[in-house]
Order: structure tokens, then sequence, then C-alpha cells
């Protein structure tokens, strides 16, 4: 079996996730702890802050897929893309195929629509990764993206990102999904 133990003590199977297995206070919580940039960056900025960052760039019917775009790293963690597109599973699978289906379970188990993360939500992760690259990083270098024209076409967010300590970022987390499922 591949299992994680997930903070609640849930034996979370990695290749064969289900949504039974999945709870909303296990992924704030593990998204909180992991840093953006593999840790490279000039302070923690945690990956829940990014993602409510990006739910505030989305129209109000993609808050949730916003908030959840990237929750299968708080079970297989925040891989850098350039690292994950080159691991595979010792069965010679791709990461990425992993991940998916993590993240189909997660889509299940919350209520998301089906079919992965919508377009729009994508754009405002790049928006919010361009914020990210101005702010959080030290230095700029050439990255594979900047000769991709759609992500060349999109604008930084707006506003200058201070990280939030982890606490903060647990509780905003929570806070932004549960304002979405009121107004639902």
């Amino acid at each position: 079996m591949s299992c994680i133990q997930t903070e609640s003590g849930v034996a979370f199977d990695l290749l064969r996730p289900r949504a039974e297995d999945v709870h909303l206070e296990d992924i704030a919580h593990s998204l909180s702890l992991q840093c953006r940039w593999t840790g490279h960056c000039k302070s923690h900025f945690s990956v829940a802050q990014h993602s409510v960052l990006v739910a505030g760039l989305v129209p109000e019917g993609l808050v949730g897929w916003a908030l959840m775009h990237d929750a299968a790293e708080a079970y297989i963690g925040d891989i850098s893309t350039p690292w994950k597109r080159e691991l595979q599973t010792l069965e010679g699978e791709p990461v990425s195929s992993v991940e998916s289906r993590i993240l189909a379970a997660i889509a299940e188990a919350l209520g998301l629509s089906p079919g992965g993360v919508p377009a729009e939500v994508k754009e405002a992760d790049w928006r919010v990764l361009k914020a990210e690259r101005r702010d959080l990083l030290r230095y700029w270098v050439r990255w594979e993206l900047d000769d991709n024209a759609d992500f060349c076409a999109v604008t930084a967010a707006p506003g200058k990102i201070v990280p939030w300590d982890m606490g903060t970022a647990e509780g905003m987390f929570l806070y932004e999904w549960q304002q979405w499922r009121v107004r639902q």
C-alpha cells in the first residue's frame, strides 16, 4: 500500500485515492505548512495563501476550484513543475497522473464540478505566479513559461504580496472555503 498519514490520522492511499479519505481540514493544514517555490523564496509563503490569492481573482462560481487547484499537494507535496515532469511511479506512471487522480477524489469529496481545474482558474494561477515572482523571489531567471504566449499575455495580480504566518494561511483558507459554501 502506498499510504501517507494525514494530520487527522487518515491513511491516505496515494495511488488509489478515495473521496471518503479526503478532509478539508487536512488539506488546509498541510497546504499552510508547505512553502511554495520549494522554499526558494525570500520568506515562507504557503501554498494555502497562494490558493486564497488565486480565489480572489476568479468569478464567484469558481472560488471552490481556485482554492483547491493545488490541493493534491496536501498529499504529494509541492513538487516543482520541472521535476514533476521527470518523475514517475515505480510502475512507470507519470506523477502528474497520480496528482490528477488525487485531485479528482478531492473534487468528488468536496462537491466540485468534475473535469478538472477550469481555464479561468489556471489564468488566475498564472497571475498570482507572476506576482510571486515579482514580490517573493530574490532573483529573476528565465522560465519555460516565458516562451508561452498565453502566460505572457496575463498581467500579474495587483498589490504587493506579504506572506502570512502558517496559522493565518490555514485559517484564511478554511474561512474562504466556508464563505464560498455559504454563498452557493
